[in-house]
């Protein structure tokens, strides 16, 4: 839930109980991600629920999940808040095994993501807070790993084009070798590894399974193809393994 950021979150909650979500634009923008997020908060933390005295989480994260999608305007994506939302609605989706579900409400966020230029790098932009930089970079980061992994399950292309994904990626690494700020950090890269490795497996399983000229399945796996392939992965492994023994060496010098 990194593309959520926790102090605007917590200032927004203050906010809602303060005054009445109808005199605020900002409350209404903002009540679906409330219960979209309370809902995974019952889903996936159901113990500490359950010591508070909330004995049915399930129940209420529904409940919750339910609220979200009566007070989401699905007309109105194309801000950060909607498709942050949305990401919360697709992610208590897929938690819950209703992936196809969860597709809608990719299709949703991936266009306002693109509208929002969410692949594109803002770095040129003085008006735009370092915060909001890094949300910005988050939330494409989530929602690409989402659209690939519902792809592979759901066996359909996936939602962002190949060209967004790309630039997308570009950008992060970009962002991070400008010396990125807190909220972008290594696990953040842990973050990118993992999105290029469900795009890989997207990819090979097309280029396996299927003819890109027609379409249709092929019989016949070429040895080739397959060293290939053999050969991106080995070079993801060396990067990953690079990269977990650095997030392994900072977490040491913190202590």
């Amino acid at each position: 839930m990194d593309f959520l950021h926790e102090q605007y979150f917590r200032d927004m909650v203050t906010i809602l109980y303060d005054q009445s979500p109808a005199q605020n634009d900002a409350c209404v923008r903002f009540l679906p991600l409330f219960h979209y997020a309370i809902a995974l908060g019952h889903l996936f933390d159901r113990d500490q629920h359950r010591q508070s005295g909330c004995h049915v989480p399930l129940d209420s994260a529904m409940c919750h999940f339910n609220i979200g999608q009566k007070v989401l305007d699905i007309t109105q994506s194309d801000n950060l808040i909607s498709v942050q939302a949305l990401l919360c609605g697709a992610i208590f989706l897929v938690a819950t095994s209703r992936i196809s579900r969860a597709h809608t409400f990719l299709s949703l966020a991936s266009s306002g993501a693109i509208r929002l230029g969410l692949h594109c790098d803002v770095t040129g932009k003085p008006t735009m807070t370092g915060q909001e930089r890094s949300m910005r970079i988050l939330v494409f980061t989530t929602l690409a790993r989402l659209d690939f992994y519902a792809s592979l399950v759901l066996d359909l292309p996936p939602l962002l084009p190949e060209a967004v994904v790309d630039t997308g990626i570009n950008t992060l690494y970009i962002t991070l070798g400008n010396g990125a700020s807190r909220e972008l950090d290594a696990n953040t890269e842990a973050s990118i590894k993992h999105l290029e490795l469900l795009r890989f497996t997207s990819a090979t399983r097309r280029a396996v399974f299927t003819d890109a000229t027609t379409g249709e399945a092929i019989e016949g796996i070429k040895t080739s193809l397959l060293d290939a392939l053999e050969g991106r992965l080995l070079h993801w492994t060396q990067d990953i393994s690079l990269l977990l023994a650095r997030i392994s060496q900072q977490d040491q010098n913190s202590v």
